[in-house]
């Protein structure tokens, strides 16, 4: 098609010109298209990494729970399970995801903790093992190196600091249980636990003493005070 009142030629099937709204004539040999149409073919299916690992995670699960049964031995498939979830959260969320690194952080300390506290359900009542380590060592050493990072990370004021004070409170307070499990008699060591809580109480300490506006202020706007 061809405007003779602008001199140009407008590629596409269109009757008005987008310049001068002038009607347009049509030339003895059109143009193509702007959108070409692509035929339609047959799509492929791509299988994904959440098809294959779920297929897998199921498939493992189910072999392991029914090892057990049959053989009525501890329930170590939920090792297996937590141990296939902690995979799946370490590439979905942490290598392959583009997320903050405060939600990388706190995922990972979450499902880690989860993994520990799996291998101490499957062998806490077993005989010969003593599995009050996971609550009176790992866990405790967890959050607060977690804590910690946390606090570092907000002190140099990273890029979008502000998402990580909510999930440092909540790694803060997982950091106190280890010291109330202590005081009701579930853990018998109460140094690491003592330790835990006084590096979560300094890293708050620390946070209000720098940064005190900005925490009140990123409190105040997270629970709508």
């Amino acid at each position: 098609m061809r405007c003779y009142n602008c001199g140009v030629e407008v590629r596409g099937r269109v009757n008005v010109c987008p310049l001068c709204h002038n009607k347009l004539e049509e030339e003895e040999n059109p143009g193509e298209d702007v959108f070409p149409v692509f035929p339609k073919g047959r799509t492929e299916k791509k299988i994904s990494f959440n098809r294959v690992f779920w297929f897998v995670f199921f498939n493992a699960v189910s072999i392991c729970v029914a090892v057990n049964i049959i053989f009525e031995t501890q329930f170590w498939s939920m090792i297996v399970a937590a141990g296939l979830i902690y995979v799946y959260v370490l590439i979905k969320n942490t290598i392959l995801s583009r997320t903050e690194i405060s939600k990388k952080f706190f995922f990972q300390t979450i499902v880690l903790s989860t993994i520990f506290i799996a291998i101490w359900l499957a062998f806490f009542k077993q005989d010969g093992y003593n599995m009050s380590w996971v609550f009176e060592y790992v866990l405790p050493i967890l959050y607060a190196v977690s804590a910690l990072a946390y606090g570092i990370l907000i002190f140099f004021r990273v890029h979008n600091f502000n998402d990580y004070i909510i999930y440092e409170l909540f790694i803060i307070i997982l950091g106190v249980m280890p010291l109330v499990l202590f005081f009701c008699g579930v853990i018998k060591l109460g140094i690491p636990a003592l330790i835990c809580f006084f590096v979560c109480l300094f890293v708050f300490l620390s946070n209000l003493i720098f940064s005190w506006k900005f925490v009140i202020n990123e409190l105040k706007r997270r629970f709508h005070a």
